[in-house]
C-alpha cells in the first residue's frame, strides 16, 4: 500500500508540472491542449484511486488507533479494601476519595519514577500536615492507586458531628493543598520521612518480619520485566529521594497546576454533595504486567533475612478486594485458617500484596526455623506442582501468556 500510494504521488506531480507535449508546446495549441486534457483525465483518474486507497489505509490505521485507544483507556478502580478499614470503627469513618493530577499512567522509567517519589512526597506532606492542622480529623493520603492518590478521613470523636467534621476536614484538606510547595518544612520532612522510611525497612534496625517481607517485595520486582512501569515503579528506593530538592518538588507542582488537570473524584454521594468533586469518572489505568521468562529467582544480594524460600503466584485483584479462594485453605498456615494446623511446619505461611491494584501476589514462604534448606525447597517445590496451584496460576495472563508459580530461593 505504501508503494503504491508512493507511485501515485510522483505520477500527480508529473501531471500538475504538465511534462512531455504540455510543457514543449508554449502557444497552447491543439495538440497541446489534447495531451493537457488527456493528462488531466489521468490525473483525475490517480487521484480517484489514491483516495479510495487512502480510505483504505485511514480505515485500517484508525481501526488500530481505536484498539490502541481502548487499551489505553482509563478503567473502573477495583474493588479496594482500605486497611484503614480495618484499623477504623464505621462511626469514624468520613470518607474516601481520589486525587487525580493529571499524570500518565505510562512513560518513560525516569518520568515514571520521578512523578511517583513527587506524588509520594505530597501524599506524605499533607498526611502529615493534617495532623496538626485539625484536632478534629486526620487524612491520610497514599499512592498505592497509581498514577491517582487516594485519601482516606477519618474522626478523631466518635461522638462529634459527622457532617460538620467531614467538611472541617475537607476545608483543611483544601487549604494545605493550595498551598503546599510553599512549605518547605513540610516538603523537607516528607522527603527525609520516605528516604528514611525505605532504608528501616531494609536494614538492620528492622524486625526479622519486616525485613523477610521487604526481601520478598523485592523477589516480586525481580519477576518483571525490567523495562516495564511497573518494574521501574516497584524500583524506587532511598536513594532516589536523596537527589530530590525543595525547589524541584515546587518545580513539579507548578507545572501540574499549570497544566488545569487538577480534580478531585469520588462514587460517594454524601462527599459528593460537599462540592468540587466530580462522580463516575474513571480516571485509573490498567497497565501492563509484563514478567520475565524465569522459573526461579534467586536473592542473594538483599542481605541477611529469616526467609529461605517462597512460591509466587499473581492473580487478578478479586472483586471484593478480598483474596480467597481453595489454594489459601489448603496451604496457608495461620490462626484464621482453621483447615491448616499452625503447628504443622510442613505447611507455609501466607503474605498477600497488591500491586497498585493491577494484580495481586499470594506469597507462600518458610523461614529458617521451619526446617533446613534442603527440606524447605522441596516442599516449595511440591507446592508449585500442584495442579490447584498451577490452575490458580494460569487464571492470570499477561499478553496472551499463561501464567505459573514463581520458586525464590534467599542467601544470606
Amino acid at each position: 500500500m505504501r508503494t503504491l500510494l508512493h507511485s501515485m504521488s510522483r505520477r500527480i506531480l508529473q501531471l500538475v508540472t504538465c511534462p512531455g507535449n504540455c510543457r514543449k508546446s508554449r502557444n497552447f495549441g491543439i495538440t497541446a491542449r489534447r495531451t493537457c486534457a488527456g493528462g488531466l483525465l489521468s490525473l483525475i483518474g490517480i487521484v480517484v484511486l489514491g483516495c479510495i486507497a487512502f480510505a483504505l489505509r485511514a480505515h485500517s490505521e484508525g481501526v488500530q488507533d481505536r484498539r490502541n485507544e481502548l487499551s489505553a483507556a482509563p478503567a473502573p478502580m477495583p474493588k479496594r479494601s482500605a486497611p484503614n478499614d480495618m484499623l477504623v470503627s464505621p462511626d469514624r469513618r468520613l470518607g474516601r476519595f481520589d486525587i487525580d493530577l493529571g499524570l500518565l499512567a505510562g512513560g518513560d522509567k525516569s518520568s515514571v519514577q520521578k512523578n511517583y517519589m513527587m506524588m509520594n512526597i505530597l501524599s506524605s506532606a499533607i498526611s502529615t500536615k493534617s495532623i496538626t492542622a485539625s484536632k478534629r480529623c486526620r487524612i491520610n493520603l497514599h499512592t498505592s492507586s497509581y498514577p491517582l492518590i487516594e485519601a482516606y478521613m477519618r474522626m478523631l470523636e466518635a461522638s462529634a458531628p459527622r457532617d460538620q467534621v467531614r467538611r472541617i476536614c475537607l476545608g483543611m484538606f483544601r487549604q494545605i493543598l493550595s498551598t503546599i510547595e510553599n512549605d518547605d518544612t513540610a516538603i523537607t520532612k516528607a522527603i527525609d520521612d520516605l528516604r528514611t522510611r525505605d532504608t528501616w525497612t531494609r536494614g538492620s534496625s528492622a524486625t526479622p518480619r519486616l525485613r523477610s517481607w521487604s526481601a520478598i517485595s523485592d523477589a516480586v520486582r525481580r519477576v518483571y520485566d525490567e523495562d516495564s512501569t511497573v518494574h521501574a515503579l516497584l524500583s524506587v528506593r532511598s536513594a532516589h529521594y536523596a537527589t530530590v530538592s525543595v525547589a524541584q518538588f515546587r518545580q513539579w507542582m507548578e507545572n501540574v497546576r499549570r497544566s488545569g488537570r487538577i480534580r478531585l473524584l469520588t462514587d460517594d454521594p454524601v462527599l459528593a454533595a460537599e462540592g468540587d468533586f466530580e462522580r463516575g469518572i474513571n480516571a485509573w489505568h490498567e497497565m501492563p504486567t509484563p514478567k520475565k521468562s524465569i522459573d526461579v529467582i534467586e536473592v542473594n544480594d538483599f542481605g541477611p533475612v529469616d526467609v529461605r524460600v517462597a512460591v509466587l503466584v499473581a492473580i487478578k485483584p478479586a472483586p471484593d478486594g478480598k483474596i480467597r479462594n481453595d489454594v489459601v485453605e489448603k496451604y496457608c498456615r495461620n490462626v484464621r485458617n482453621t483447615k491448616v494446623d499452625p503447628a504443622d511446619k510442613t505447611f507455609p505461611r501466607c503474605r498477600f500484596e497488591s500491586v497498585f491494584y493491577q494484580e495481586d501476589w499470594i506469597q507462600f514462604y518458610y523461614l529458617a526455623e521451619d526446617g533446613p534448606d534442603e527440606s524447605l525447597r522441596r516442599l516449595v517445590a511440591d507446592i508449585a506442582r500442584d495442579p490447584d496451584v498451577l490452575a490458580l496460576a494460569a487464571m492470570k495472563r499477561d499478553g496472551g501468556r499463561t501464567g505459573y508459580p514463581y520458586l525464590v530461593f534467599f542467601g544470606h
